[in-house]
């Protein structure tokens, strides 16, 4: 098991007959004052293991593979292929070097075309990455979506956090809701 101020790698769990692994997209550092503004400063002066060598919140993107019976289902599509400086409203916030998961599926011996279904914990823009890159990119599974998730996108609101029209767009109609 990594520490806590490093990024996080493909790992893999067995429970029963079931198999999880952690799928790697890519890494993110995120400046503490910036994304955990409620954290006090002195914290992270008296916690500076909890931050990386650089002094960024170490995270990662990615998603949780699944599989069962020869069936696979992936939970959330990470960020997709982004790098460079982290920004939210203009104001930076740390970096991001993204864009792995193919790789890292293909490395697991998995293509697209075998995921069944890609279920989205929520629909923020670091879970939905590779959901459309710029078709579907799992093109076989079916993508779902908690109603009271997708709610404010059906009725057209902008939801902070959330992913590009290009994302929602075509979601609207490859979609699947969940109670």
């Amino acid at each position: 098991m990594g520490a806590l101020n490093e990024q996080s790698a493909v790992r893999s769990l067995e429970l029963g007959d079931a198999r999880l692994t952690y799928v790697v997209d890519g890494a993110m550092g995120m400046l503490p004052e910036s994304f955990l503004p409620a954290v006090p400063t002195r914290y992270w002066q008296e916690h500076p293991e909890t931050l990386d060598e650089h002094g960024f919140v170490a995270m990662s993107a990615g998603g949780l593979l699944v599989e069962r019976d020869g069936r696979r289902l992936l939970i959330d599509a990470g960020l997709g292929p982004v790098s460079g400086p982290t920004r939210v409203y203009g104001e930076p916030v740390g970096h991001t070097n993204s864009g792995a998961l193919p790789d890292t599926l293909a490395a697991l011996g998995i293509a697209p075309h075998d995921i069944e279904a890609v279920a989205f914990t929520h629909l923020h823009v670091d879970h939905t990455g590779w959901a459309f890159a710029p078709e579907k990119f799992f093109p076989d599974a079916r993508y779902l979506v908690a109603a009271e998730e997708w709610a404010p996108h059906g009725r057209g609101e902008t939801v902070p956090g959330a992913p590009a029209q290009d994302t929602i767009e075509p979601m609207k109609s490859a979609h699947t809701l969940i109670s």
